[in-house]
């Protein structure tokens, strides 16, 4: 039972050995995507579709992945913490593409990336209650871009 431990406790540290770092750079630009608001004086949702014009984020986050695994997200200059919520392994399972999902909450909004690892585009969803010209507004956007995937040494 010693040895069987002492082998569980070294395949543990390997396991992190073997982790690689990452670094997912989203340059400056138009995101596609579309979005829905709600007012509260209203009785229907608004839609739009014309995607987002956002700065440069960068996200660092290692894999191999586990739930609760911790990201550094840059954004505006500004640095925030997120947190691996769900990865899929390609080699563990039927499909051949993994991705990453990490959950953040910057600022005063929450934040949803999922990344293709094999090709780096970037699904962003966020959602954030404001002010707006109508009053106050729920709003939750879903967005797209084709980032630029690395290792990395951080």
């Amino acid at each position: 039972m010693k040895y069987l431990l002492s082998i569980l406790i070294l395949l543990g540290f390997m396991s992190l050995a073997n982790a690689s770092s990452y670094e997912l750079t989203c340059p400056e630009g138009r995101w596609s995507g579309s979005g829905i608001e709600t007012f509260i004086n209203t009785k229907d949702p608004n839609k739009f579709d014309d995607g987002m014009y956002l700065n440069e984020q960068i996200i660092r986050f290692n894999l191999p992945a586990q739930m609760g695994d911790t990201v550094e997200l840059e954004y505006d200059g500004k640095v925030y913490p997120g947190f691996v919520t769900y990865f899929y392994d390609h080699t563990k399972y039927i499909a051949n593409q993994s991705y990453i999902i990490i959950l953040s909450y910057p600022f005063s909004l929450e934040e949803r990336h999922v990344i293709q690892i094999d090709s780096g585009w970037t699904h962003l969803t966020y959602t954030k209650n404001t002010e707006g010209a109508d009053g106050e507004v729920l709003v939750t956007t879903t967005l797209t871009a084709k980032c630029n995937l690395e290792l990395s040494g951080y």
